[in-house]
């Protein structure tokens, strides 16, 4: 998907298909179940612009640290130690 939108294609993943039709229209051996199906095309003219410009984000940016005396359930007993 990032090597079409980087030639300027859009993609995107789609989840809720028919798997059976797809095997089918495939002609995927048996066994073989399709998962995702990526929808590629080029936008639409005149269409919305692509969303540019916004700033790129860390996995700090996503993460936010919680000490463990914070974390629920930090204070439950230690579970019971069996014998060796």
């Amino acid at each position: 998907m990032l090597a079409a939108h980087a030639i300027g294609i859009g993609a995107g993943p789609v989840t809720s298909f028919s798997r059976a039709a797809v095997a089918v229209a495939l002609r995927l051996p048996e066994g073989w179940v399709p998962e995702l199906v990526v929808c590629l095309g080029h936008p639409r003219p005149g269409g919305p612009a692509p969303i540019r410009g916004q700033p790129h984000l860390t996995w700090r940016d996503l993460t936010t640290w919680v000490p463990p005396a914070r974390c629920p359930g930090a204070d439950a007993p230690e579970p019971p130690q069996s014998d060796p």
